[in-house]
């Protein structure tokens, strides 16, 4: 579904990935993360319950870079 591929989007830019397969109705997912990026990131997501799949996607991992991040998530707006 499109927010798992937000989801991957975010991963693979937090941590500079290569990816195969982020496409909607692939059965197939290849991930081959780098290092973790501390930056400024902003993810725009489709629907609000999207919000917190992202966070849980890449806050783990910005919690082990080097120094902080900033992160917007952008939800659906009315």
């Amino acid at each position: 579904m499109r927010q798992h591929m937000t989801a991957v989007a975010a991963a693979v830019e937090v941590s500079q990935a290569d990816v195969e397969g982020n496409a909607i109705g692939s059965s197939r997912l290849v991930f081959r993360p780098r290092t973790v990026k501390a930056d400024k990131y902003t993810f725009s997501v489709g629907t609000a319950g999207s919000t917190t799949l992202v966070l849980q996607t890449v806050l783990p991992a910005l919690l082990l870079a080097e120094d902080e991040s900033n992160l917007t998530l952008e939800g659906p707006r009315k």
